[in-house]
């Protein structure tokens, strides 16, 4: 019968450790995480023009006036990525905490998802794997390239952006500066790829983890509708907009 694949199949959503973790609306956190991302994805993109300008305009004059600009981009272009970090890492606890209320199986806590970024080495995988099962989970195991290719790209952005940024540094002839600022290009085109697609990482997780809360409380009524997990459930499959 119909209704008895649904059950079988939202069954699997259940929590199978023994904390049971309370469902919180992640759409304000997620908006805010949407909006950061979004422009450092533009200040990238500013970026991308002006090394490819420098590139392309060896010579020019005005070259010479950008240098004031060039410090303050440095700046703000830092500023935005630390008000990025802690909206991004604000809206993964909480995600990886409503991924556990509607059934992943939860290997670390919650607060695993924001100290794993801090340690060394293990800030290499440890991000990746907790943003991955969040997403996969969310997605039942879809567009898993989604969260790869962002992690990939976002990893890859900051070993070539520090190889520019060393190459810039034992410049000693034109052809050593236009390597540098390839690389530099190179490292700033794939940051804004990496920011695209961790919006859509971002925004995909939280829409579907929603449903996935509402599926568990139509599915088992009232008793999953008053424990912890399906908390605020029933606005949580609205769009993040």
């Amino acid at each position: 019968m119909p209704w008895l694949v649904r059950c079988r199949s939202v069954a699997t959503l259940l929590p199978v450790s023994r904390r049971r973790y309370k469902f919180l609306d992640n759409r304000g956190r997620a908006r805010l995480a949407i909006v950061c991302l979004s422009i450092m994805g533009l200040l990238n993109l500013v970026s991308l023009g002006y090394l490819l300008f420098c590139y392309l305009n060896e010579g020019d004059p005005i070259l010479q006036r950008l240098g004031g600009f060039e410090q303050g981009f440095h700046w703000v272009n830092l500023g935005m990525l630390v008000l990025t970090a802690i909206a991004f890492l604000r809206w993964i606890r909480r995600a990886y905490e409503n991924a556990g209320a509607t059934g992943l199986r939860m290997e670390n806590e919650p607060g695993y998802a924001v100290w794993c970024w801090f340690v060394p080495i293990l800030h290499l995988w440890g991000p990746f794997v907790i943003v991955g099962a969040v997403h996969g989970h969310a997605m039942r195991e879809q567009a898993r390239w989604v969260p790869r290719l962002w992690w990939a790209t976002y990893l890859g952005s900051g070993i070539v952006a520090r190889v520019s940024q060393v190459m810039m540094e034992g410049v000693k002839t034109m052809s050593d500066w236009h390597v540098a600022l390839s690389w530099g290009a190179l490292g700033d085109a794939m940051a804004v790829i990496s920011a695209v697609l961790a919006v859509v990482v971002v925004r995909a997780t939280t829409v579907h983890t929603g449903k996935l809360s509402t599926e568990v409380a139509d599915v088992f009524g009232d008793a999953a509708a008053k424990s912890p997990q399906s908390t605020t459930s029933t606005n949580a499959a609205n769009d993040v907009s």
